[in-house]
């Protein structure tokens, strides 16, 4: 194991411990050594080797058909960063598509014995989701992003990223990746939209990616670009807060109200448990850019709510 991941894990405060994310961590480095962290370590390996082995064949496919798909968060770190599949849990797969090749990438899934996982609906219609899930007979989810998010008012195009990506070894060949900062900046911005205490994984995520030398600078800047320097700074925030050692303090600052809105919505120790959904969805209008992002948010999530109902 690397000497980054055993710091990481030994840098992880207590508070943080008994969160099951981080059981195959703390089971491999011998920090939680009970039959439960044990069994979440065998169970994360054995689902994470399928799932790599079926990413590698949906790859190859759709090189085949001419149509580039990025790998995402989890099944590429788990792969290039974590040096043990077992330590990065997943509870789905993300490869990122260019929107005009979605089609082509969906007929590559089906013709894998992937069917689409999400009901027709308002919902899942380009303009209220980011991607489209797939899943086959082990329970496999596979998500294709043809829009790194759908929420905060952010811009969520993915042809920046689809720009800057590099090639790497992956799944045993050289495949397109995104650039280091771009992950990083995603990392964050994904945490943000789950109100970052959903799962607490992205801290491991973001402290290796700083690690493997990614320019925090370039992730910031991509962030205030897109209208994420909110939820990219809170991150952050939490991050230095947590792994002070692992992750650097934003360079911008929350502005003291926001701030203090926040501390209120998590409440005292927010690390010690899930956040719940109505947490999650305030905590998601307050980490917008602006406030029109935040009405416009209100807008569409509200307008959507009463599309579904009227379909009903």
């Amino acid at each position: 194991m690397t000497r980054s991941v055993v710091e990481i894990v030994r840098s992880l405060p207590e508070s943080i411990l008994l969160r099951p994310e981080f059981f195959p961590l703390l089971y491999k480095t011998g920090r939680l050594c009970t039959a439960t962290a044990k069994q979440a370590y065998l169970s994360a390996r054995q689902r994470n080797l399928i799932a790599l082995c079926r990413v590698g064949e949906i790859l190859d496919a759709a090189a085949k058909r001419g149509v580039t798909l990025l790998p995402l968060k989890g099944v590429l770190f788990a792969d290039v960063l974590y040096d043990d599949v077992g330590l990065r849990p997943m509870s789905d797969v993300d490869l990122a598509v260019r929107p005009s090749e979605l089609a082509a990438a969906s007929e590559v899934m089906t013709a894998l014995g992937f069917v689409r996982a999400q009901p027709p609906g308002k919902r899942f219609s380009p303009r209220h989701a980011h991607d489209l899930s797939f899943v086959d007979r082990t329970g496999l989810v596979i998500e294709l992003h043809h829009r790194l998010v759908h929420e905060l008012g952010v811009d969520a195009d993915l042809e920046a990223m689809f720009a800057r990506a590099v090639t790497t070894d992956f799944l045993g060949a050289r495949r397109p990746v995104p650039d280091l900062s771009d992950h990083l900046f995603f990392v964050l911005l994904h945490a943000a939209t789950h109100g970052y205490y959903h799962s607490l994984i992205w801290l491991c995520d973001a402290a290796l990616l700083l690690a493997a030398g990614v320019d925090v600078t370039r992730a910031a800047e991509e962030a205030r670009r897109r209208r994420a320097q909110v939820a990219f700074s809170a991150g952050l925030a939490i991050g230095h807060r947590l792994l002070p050692g692992r992750l650097p303090p934003p360079s911008t600052a929350l502005a003291p109200a926001r701030r203090a809105f926040l501390a209120v919505v998590f409440g005292p120790c927010p690390e010690r448990r899930e956040i719940a959904s109505l947490q999650w969805r305030v905590v998601r209008l307050a980490l917008t850019d602006r406030p029109l992002d935040a009405a416009r948010e209100l807008w569409r999530k509200s307008s959507l709510r009463l599309l579904e109902l009227a379909e009903k």
